[in-house]
Parts: C-alpha cells; sequence; structure tokens
C-alpha cells in the first residue's frame, strides 16, 4: 500500500505529519514452511517548524525490512526465527535544514529473535 496525504491550509507541512509511507511484503506457505519479507517505507517529514530556517528540523526518509519465518513440527509445535530491521537502518534521523547538518540519530540494530512456540 502506499499513501500521501495534505499540506497545511497555510501552504506548508504539517510537523508530524507523514505524507508519504509504503508497505509491501511477499509471503510463501508450504512444505511445513511460513517465511515472509516484509518492507516498510517511511518518508522524509517535518518534525519541528520555526521562523528561523536554520532551526527547522526535517526526518530522513527510510526503508526498514523484517524475515519472519516458522517451521512446523507437529501440529502444535513450531519452530521460528524472525529478523527485524535486516539492514540495521537508523531508527531516525534529524537534520535542521540540510540533509548532511544531522543533530540526532538513534541506531536500531538488526533484531533476531527465535524459539520454540507449542499448544498443549
Amino acid at each position: 500500500s502506499f499513501t500521501t496525504g495534505p499540506t497545511s491550509s497555510a501552504g506548508g507541512t504539517l510537523p508530524g505529519f507523514l505524507d508519504k509511507t509504503a508497505n509491501v511484503g511477499l509471503s510463501f506457505r508450504g512444505f511445513r514452511l511460513d517465511l515472509r519479507l516484509q518492507a516498510n517505507y517511511r518518508g522524509e517529514y517535518l518534525t519541528s517548524n520555526s521562523t528561523t530556517a536554520a532551526l527547522v528540523q526535517y526526518q530522513k526518509a527510510k526503508t526498514t525490512w523484517n524475515w519472519k519465518s516458522r517451521y512446523t513440527i507437529s501440529r502444535g509445535l513450531n519452530l521460528f526465527l524472525d529478523l527485524e530491521n535486516i539492514f540495521s537502518e537508523p531508527l531516525d534521523t534529524i537534520y535542521s535544514a540540510y540533509p548532511d547538518r544531522v543533530t540526532r540519530q538513534r541506531l536500531f540494530h538488526t533484531k533476531i529473535i527465535g524459539g520454540i512456540t507449542g499448544r498443549f
């Protein structure tokens, strides 16, 4: 899915409003496997406004990829392995006025989750 949204009535963008987002997924189910690859895109957006141009802050656009896999051992028993943020995309990258003037960046490395689920 892809969405795009409006700007403010004053002609500028609204702080915190995501005007471009998209989600896409690819999945396979069969042979006791359930495999999913998912991507989430978040466009660049205004995070804070100011009458001083140098203080206007934006969040850079980003795309995160996730992998989810399940293997059915028996009717009530499954193994799973999930990878969140496969390419270690930063959680957020805030910049002021120009994209190369990064003022804050929070990192979120790949998260690996695995285990066994069961219903008894």
